[in-house]
């Protein structure tokens, strides 16, 4: 009601200092709250006997062979408040699977081509060991207050791994972590299964150690809608490949599904790389990304017209590059 008041009886310039002073008039009230949600949540946590590994635990367990399902704020939302967020749409079948994931013991979970474990963000579990921005902490607080005690009826393990253990690079051991990242492909066919928009690792050398690359592109937005069809392109592939997930909430299900099946696969999610970090290797091309797609899901034909064009784009400077160095 008072939205649409705001938005027929005010300018735009008016409407935009309106929503700038309730901005930070709800920040004022988050900044009041923040101690005695902060001092809530503490003591919620002692009652809960859960332990999260560290970033670094959490990446040796997948070097050694564990395959990862991640669980972020948004694959709790989707499965807690039954509401869709910004790139997936709320649908029953994908809680349900959300929901079966979280709910079992994954511990004693092991096969022929590794363990199984769940992720979960660290903060749920612990305060303490990390560096964090005042706007992270505020936003992990105030979400704990609000939905901690419902997530550990969920949890069934008494170990999890940190699901934000490729986001941990702006903290003081961000280039042992990065390094630690990049040892998980290396030497090792690589199948990345993401988001049309993702093109994780281009312009960039943290792959340029894995012994060889392909992708299978998909939606960025409700990739869920097309799940059969990205589980049948994923089980084509060889079962020694790593297969590395960016997919949001589908890839959640889907690492789990692959690694019923017997293959090694890690919802990796998307990584907050810190810009400092100096590149080494050989760097991806965009023309390197595209040579490696060996099927798109769900993709439009607007997408791989743009697509096309950035190849011929690229062809063309490289050209112009030969003739001017002749």
């Amino acid at each position: 009601m008072l939205r649409r008041y705001i938005k027929q009886k005010l300018s735009d310039n008016q409407r935009v200092a309106v929503e700038k002073l309730v901005r930070r008039v709800w920040w004022l009230l988050d900044m009041l709250l923040f101690p005695y949600q902060l001092i809530v949540t503490i003591y919620v946590k002692r009652k809960c006997p859960v332990n999260t590994l560290s970033p670094m635990q959490t990446i040796e367990a997948i070097k050694e062979g564990t395959s990862v399902s991640r669980f972020g704020d948004g694959e709790l939302n989707l499965l807690l408040h039954k509401r869709g967020i910004v790139f997936q749409e709320w649908d029953e079948e994908l809680s349900n699977q959300l929901r079966e994931i979280l709910t079992m013991n994954t511990n004693s979970l092991t096969s022929e081509n590794g363990g199984f474990m769940v992720g979960i963000p660290f903060i749920i579990t612990t305060y303490r060991g990390y560096r964090y921005s005042v706007r992270f902490l505020l936003y992990w607080v105030k979400y704990n207050f609000y939905n901690l005690r419902n997530i550990q009826l969920l949890l069934r393990s008494r170990i999890y791994l940190d699901a934000l253990f490729a986001r941990s690079l702006n903290m003081r051991d961000r280039v042992k972590i990065y390094e630690a990242i990049c040892d998980i492909w290396s030497g090792k066919h690589l199948v990345i299964i993401e988001g049309e928009t993702v093109k994780f690792g281009v312009n960039k050398s943290i792959l340029s150690n894995a012994k060889s690359i392909a992708r299978i592109i998909c939606p960025v937005k409700n990739a869920y809608s097309e799940y059969d069809e990205i589980l049948e392109a994923a089980i084509k592939c060889d079962k020694d490949s790593l297969i590395l997930i960016i997919l949001g909430p589908t890839a959640t299900i889907l690492a789990y599904d692959l690694y019923k099946l017997g293959y090694r696969a890690v919802d990796f999610g998307q990584g907050n790389f810190s810009k400092d970090i100096k590149e080494t290797g050989n760097i991806l091309t965009e023309l390197d990304y595209h040579q490696q797609i060996i099927a798109r899901i769900g993709v439009t034909d607007n997408a791989l017209l743009i697509s096309n064009s950035r190849i011929s784009n690229h062809n063309t400077r490289s050209l112009q590059n030969e003739a001017y160095s002749r």
